[in-house]
């Protein structure tokens, strides 16, 4: 990573939402969390799907900033880990979006490094990170969330879609991803797939505000299956290296 990435991320963390801001991500989510409530929802769904709802499972969320996504999460789940670079993301996550469970709590950790056991959880997410990273950086981090995972367990990955020309525009024109590198759908299932993680499912979404998405899902699910969304998410599940 970076030399500067955990003092930019660091500065960043009081004013964090402001550097996000985007007229055009402003005009989509006025209230700033429609994009994670969405992928927070997703990821229940799929919890749902192949955990039969199990709010015990052990949940690890790397790269979680300000702790969005736990806000979120929290009152379905029992055991979740979030996992920051910035000990002031770390800070300020603790104070708006505190974790309710003993058993669950924010840690300071780097992507390639994780500070967790080997199999630890059911179920490791990432969401806007990679882009962050070099190639060597993605490499290493993929092996990381493939070693915490249990045999069988699940990662997913959000990602923005580098095919769909408005999320190139934002990125290119947003203060927080002034460094960042998209990553295809491809290269990242190609790239899972050397660490273990076969990729079972992808899904692209973010057409526009709440009521135009919440309209395509229901109305237009085919369009998940084209990459046409803002962002995307791949399924992948933990694998022994052939």
């Amino acid at each position: 990573m970076k030399i500067t990435t955990r003092s930019e991320f660091d500065q960043y963390a009081r004013e964090y939402l402001q550097e996000l801001s985007h007229p055009l991500r402003d005009f989509i989510d006025p209230q700033g969390h429609y994009f994670i409530e969405l992928k927070s929802n997703i990821l229940q769904q799929f919890t749902s799907q192949f955990f039969l709802k199990n709010q015990t499972i052990k949940i690890v969320d790397v790269g979680t900033g300000l702790g969005l996504f736990e806000k979120f999460l929290n009152p379905h789940f029992e055991n979740i880990i979030a996992i920051d670079l910035s000990f002031e993301m770390l800070r300020v996550a603790k104070t708006i979006n505190p974790l309710k469970s003993k058993t669950s709590g924010y840690i300071q950790g780097n992507a390639f490094n994780l500070p967790l056991d080997d199999g630890f959880a059911a179920l490791v997410f990432m969401s806007c990170v990679l882009h962050h990273l070099e190639d060597a950086e993605i490499e290493s981090t993929l092996d990381e969330v493939a070693r915490i995972c249990s045999p069988k367990g699940y990662i997913i990955f959000f990602e923005h879609n580098p095919y769909n020309l408005i999320t190139q525009f934002v990125v290119r024109t947003t203060p927080l991803d002034k460094n960042a590198r998209l990553i295809s759908y491809k290269k990242l299932e190609r790239c899972a797939r050397w660490s273990g993680i076969h990729i079972q499912k992808k899904e692209f979404f973010l057409y526009g505000t709440k009521k135009i998405d919440t309209f395509i899902r229901k109305n237009m699910p085919c369009l998940g299956k084209l990459p046409f969304g803002g962002q995307y998410a791949l399924v992948g599940q933990k694998h022994s290296r052939s």
